[in-house]
C-alpha cells in the first residue's frame, strides 16, 4: 500500500508534474491498445494485473 502522507503527496505531485519519456509513452499506447482505447477505472485487480506484467 503506498504511503499517503503530506509529504509522499508532495512527492507524487512532483512526480506528476515530470515530463513523460518516450518509453512511457510508448507503454500508455501499449495499454490504449490493450484497453480497446477504452478508459479502464484503475481498480486494485487491474493495477496487481498489470504489475505482474513487469515482474521478472
Amino acid at each position: 500500500m503506498p504511503d499517503l502522507t503530506i509529504a509522499s503527496r508532495a512527492d507524487l505531485v512532483e512526480r506528476m508534474n515530470r515530463p513523460i519519456t518516450e518509453n512511457e509513452r510508448y507503454w500508455i499506447e501499449v495499454i490504449r491498445l490493450a484497453s480497446h482505447d477504452g478508459d479502464p477505472a484503475p481498480t486494485l485487480a487491474r493495477t496487481q494485473a498489470l504489475r505482474q506484467v513487469f515482474r521478472m
